[in-house]
């Protein structure tokens, strides 16, 4: 089934496809390269760690597993990708990134309540992640808490975070039944 994708702003919510591939394989090392430098602080083994999956093969494959669910934010006036997440089927959002280019635009955010509202369709009641320290103040401001101390995940530390998720919640985009 396809879906049909969502307009929000100068932005296109699309669930990405084989053919995007390429252009959110860059993205995301952009994302982590430019952006997560306070997690990694420029040494190559972790970024190469945290980076060797990004591939374009990869993500072609992932974009079709049906217990995933990615979201991509599609920059209307320019058509490129500005940012990708993903929940897995589990209600633990996996990812969510943002071209460096497209920073501080409400990409991240958009996101975020995309998959929110995907964790709700999908009967959850709250959905889990863990952050980087770069995330983490983001992550705070759109109501996750630190549930426990860091783990490690690609060679940084990573805290457990958890939002509570209502269907009345305006944020979700559903009204109580």
């Amino acid at each position: 089934m396809t879906e049909t994708p969502r307009h929000d702003g100068p932005f296109e919510i699309i669930a990405p496809c084989a053919t995007d591939a390429p252009e959110v394989s860059v993205l995301w090392c952009a994302s982590i390269e430019r952006l997560c430098v306070r997690d990694h602080q420029g040494r190559p083994d972790i970024l190469r760690a945290w980076t060797e999956n990004k591939t374009p093969e990869h993500l072609s494959a992932a974009f079709t597993d049906p217990t995933l669910t990615w979201r991509a934010a599609r920059h209307g006036p320019s058509g490129a990708i500005a940012g990708v997440g993903l929940l897995g089927p589990e209600g633990i959002i996996r990812a969510v990134y943002v071209h460096p280019a497209f920073v501080g635009q409400g990409v991240g955010g958009l996101l975020l309540q995309i998959l929110e509202r995907a964790a709700i369709a999908a009967g959850h009641d709250a959905v889990t992640l863990e952050s980087t320290e770069t995330g983490h103040g983001f992550y705070q401001a759109h109501g996750y808490v630190q549930t426990g101390p860091a783990v490690g995940c690609f060679g940084v530390p990573a805290r457990p975070m958890r939002k509570a998720l209502s269907p009345t919640d305006p944020q979700s985009g559903r009204s109580a039944s």
